[in-house]
């Protein structure tokens, strides 16, 4: 999976990609295969198109962007640290920079343990705490 720094993405992907690259990596995954950058780029121009997402990476509707990209679900909606996911769900972790209130995206494991950060290694991640969930309850 490419991570939201690479060049061939638009700024606003590098800067405030982590939620987009993050429900990236869970479509491509369950669907079992790798994405190319023309894909995701489309994907991106898309989302801003039909109003999932704005420009500047902000997830309007959460299960209509995991849908959109071909993973029927339901947005369960946000839950706190302590949710331990349901075996039919996913799981986007959101973690806080205490020092600056940088907040960021990464995939969980289903128990709050990062399995894919859109950074690569991200400073919120390693020196931050895990500050919400957003779950997706698939095939719903």
């Amino acid at each position: 999976m490419f991570l939201q720094t690479d060049p061939r993405f638009p700024v606003e992907v590098n800067k405030e990609g982590c939620g987009l690259v993050s429900l990236f990596y869970i479509a491509f995954d369950r669907a079992g295969r790798k994405a190319t950058i023309e894909e995701l780029l489309e994907y991106y121009h898309d989302m801003i198109e039909n109003g999932i997402i704005r420009k500047d990476c902000y997830i309007n509707s959460w299960g209509n962007a995991l849908a959109f990209l071909g993973i029927p679900n339901f947005y369960v909606g946000w839950e706190t640290p302590s949710y331990v996911c349901k075996r039919d769900e996913v799981e986007i972790l959101q973690f806080l920079n205490p020092t600056n209130q940088f907040k960021h995206f990464v995939v969980g494991d289903g128990n709050g343990k990062v399995v894919f950060d859109p950074i690569g290694k991200s400073r919120t991640v390693a020196v931050g705490h895990l500050f919400s969930k957003r779950i997706f309850r698939i095939g719903a």
